[in-house]
């Protein structure tokens, strides 16, 4: 098949050529994108809770309206955290769905957090200084893990409420140090223990996001009793999740009745979540939902968009190679000097040479030498057997025809 061989000209060298840096550059993207998605850890809470996949991370963002009507009430918005937490529970115990047997006996079915955002005027010996702030509850670093220099996290089940956790920058402010755990501040004259300082995250996306500035961590109650407090933000859970979408149905009928967006974030940032980005590409932007998020929801938006430009990247890369590919395969079927009888016989000649190759071995390695016109098998031989045994009958027949 001398026709079956490549010609290449200049032309297709440089098609090729080209073809190659696009699939390289859609390799390199790819690894942009992985980098990208690892650095998110808000975002791989549910397979850091539960590396089996069967765990969803849903976060509940309250509107406005939503918030403002509980805003003069800390009592209605535990109620309504405590309320949704417990309602989950008897879903899951009605659907059989536990934590197995095998479980240990501090495993939970379902964990949760909530956040509101304002601000707190603390007070040390050295000067006094209004920070941004934000009252958690529940497993509030669970689902955010801060970087910690010094210190511990605080949880709800802390019998002690009043404490904080500050970032460096704030602990220079008020301390003039950044190791500063076991201090205390004053918020209206009440005393808060630090017990904890975290190295704030930096760069461009974290400033647009809105935590440019620093910002310290106090208990929800905390920040409505001695700060300013803007109401209840945010309400996290990590819920089982046996079937995809189960856990998002489940919360989103429990809050049908509410102003909220409700967002699953362990599969966010998939090839076809991304795609469903450009198509609410132009009206992304428009602040329509009534919705004020917090940095990390935020970020993770601002990711979403990113990752969505570089999945599109992506595909118009390989589509480019995908079409030169055609093109190639189409103009070498029309100008080929070959017929599709010889590319026939070609895949014949080579199954034969590898039947033949595979014959020769197994003769070799069952010590059967090798006839110069044909290699034996079994199987030919037993053919061969059969025709001799017939032979006698043959030549009985000749010799009666001569008599």
């Amino acid at each position: 098949m001398s026709g079956f061989q490549l010609h290449l000209s200049l032309k297709k060298i440089i098609w090729m050529t080209l073809c190659l840096i696009c699939l390289i550059a859609a390799g390199i993207l790819q690894i942009i994108s992985g980098k990208m998605k690892k650095g998110l850890l808000h975002e791989q809470v549910a397979s850091t809770w539960d590396s089996t996949g069967a765990t969803a991370h849903i976060s509940v963002y309250l509107s406005e309206s939503e918030k403002l009507s509980m805003l003069s009430s800390l009592e209605d918005q535990k109620y309504m955290v405590l309320e949704l937490y417990y309602n989950l529970l008897s879903e899951l115990e009605e659907a059989s769905i536990t934590v197995g047997e095998e479980a240990s006996e501090s495993a939970r079915l379902v964990a949760y957090s909530y956040a509101s955002q304002g601000s707190v005027t603390m007070e040390s010996d050295r000067t006094t200084v209004t920070l941004n702030a934000y009252g958690v509850g529940g497993d509030f670093f669970l689902f955010h893990p801060l970087t910690l220099k010094y210190g511990s996290y605080f949880s709800e089940d802390n019998i002690m409420q009043d404490v904080v956790i500050l970032d460096e920058e704030a602990a220079w402010q008020l301390f003039g140090s950044s190791d500063v755990v076991g201090q205390y501040v004053y918020i209206q004259d009440i005393p808060h223990k630090v017990v904890g300082v975290y190295e704030r995250e930096s760069g461009y996306m974290n400033d647009a996001a809105g935590n440019g500035e620093s910002t310290v961590y106090v208990s929800g109650e905390s920040l409505f009793l001695y700060g300013t407090d803007s109401g209840l933000q945010t309400i996290e859970l990590l819920i089982p999740n046996p079937v995809t979408g189960y856990a998002l149905d489940l919360v989103t009928e429990q809050l049908s009745s509410r102003d909220v967006v409700i967002v699953e974030n362990q599969n966010r940032f998939d090839p076809e979540n991304l795609i469903e980005i450009w198509q609410d590409f132009g009206a992304r932007s428009m602040g329509l939902s009534g919705v004020v998020f917090p940095y990390w929801e935020n970020i993770a938006r601002g990711y979403e968009d990113i990752l969505a430009g570089i999945l599109f990247a992506q595909v118009l890369l390989l589509s480019f190679v995908l079409i030169v590919a055609v093109v190639a395969l189409w103009r070498a079927w029309l100008h080929r000097r070959w017929r599709t009888r010889d590319v026939v016989f070609w895949i014949e000649d080579v199954i034969y040479e590898s039947s033949a190759k595979r014959r020769k071995k197994k003769n070799e390695r069952l010590g059967i030498e090798e006839n110069a016109f044909e290699l034996l098998t079994f199987e030919d031989e037993a053919e061969d057997d059969t025709l001799f045994e017939e032979e006698p009958d043959e030549i009985n027949d000749t010799q009666d025809y001569l008599d």
